[in-house]
């Protein structure tokens, strides 16, 4: 079974954390919805301040369990 939470959301990249059976798994999803049939899109996220300080939380918080887990 797999446990997955939405953290947080950056522009249009979703920090996900799934938890399996196995372990647990941290990453940044995107969808583009139409993307244009003639060139690249490029997408360019920018993280302010407040969203820099959110991630290293979720950052930390990830690194803390796992360094448990694999002791």
């Amino acid at each position: 079974m797999i446990d997955r939470i939405e953290l947080m959301q950056i522009g249009k990249l979703n920090l996900v954390r799934e938890s399996w059976n196995w372990g647990d798994i941290l990453q940044f999803e995107h969808t583009e919805l139409m993307p244009s049939p003639y060139s690249d899109d490029e997408v360019q996220t920018v993280i302010d301040f407040d969203s820099a300080k959110e991630l290293i939380k979720h950052l930390q918080q990830f690194i803390d369990e796992c360094e448990g887990f694999h002791k």
